[in-house]
């Protein structure tokens, strides 16, 4: 996936509720095929 891409996100899981301080994994999925970063979320 070339190219500069840009992800937001509020802190907050699929219920809504405000997620912990960790590692999470980011995966996005494209027409050129799928990729797979770490992330850390501190608060």
């Amino acid at each position: 996936m070339a190219g500069a891409h840009e992800v937001r996100r509020d802190g907050r899981g699929e219920s809504g509720r405000r997620e912990e301080s960790g590692v999470y994994f980011l995966r996005c999925t494209g027409p050129l095929g799928r990729e797979s970063r770490r992330v850390v979320l501190v608060r």
